[in-house]
């Protein structure tokens, strides 16, 4: 199944960047997560492996397969019960302290989570939409908007 959120992010494009590709953050903005833990040192860039345990208690090995620092960046996952690859497309919105977000997931249950399906068409794209907000609320916290 696929889905495609756009989103008007109220911060400077690269503070978006920054706080969507780096794993680290992910705790703070995904709500969906327990736990990351980082397979490859140093900062986010293409190759970037680490796995992230739900609060389902599910657990994804993933890693960034595009990096093109400020405007795309994507990653693929890889878990028991599910796989799924995200990108995200990201340009300088009406003001460079706006940003205009594309967010593509793609997500191929496998085996007996397969039943859920409706679940996940219905709920996922509502959870995409809060857990943007706090990336937005991050994001602004790491680089405040220029007056």
């Amino acid at each position: 199944m696929r889905f495609v959120v756009t989103e008007r992010i109220h911060a400077p494009r690269e503070a978006v960047f920054d706080v969507i590709s780096d794993p680290r953050l992910r705790t703070r903005w995904q709500s969906s997560l327990v736990s990351v833990h980082m397979e490859t040192e140093g900062p986010p860039r293409l190759g970037t492996r680490w796995h992230e345990h739900t609060r389902g208690g599910l657990r994804f090995e993933l890693e960034i397969n595009e990096f093109e620092r400020p405007s795309r960046w994507a990653e693929v996952a890889h878990g028991r019960f599910a796989d799924a690859r995200l990108g995200v497309g990201l340009r300088v919105g009406a003001t460079p302290d706006t940003t205009s977000l594309m967010l593509t997931v793609e997500v191929e249950l496998a085996g007996p989570s397969r039943l859920v399906a409706p679940a996940v068409r219905a709920v996922l794209p509502v959870a995409l939409r809060a857990d943007l907000r706090r990336l937005e609320a991050l994001a602004r916290a790491v680089r405040p908007p220029v007056s």
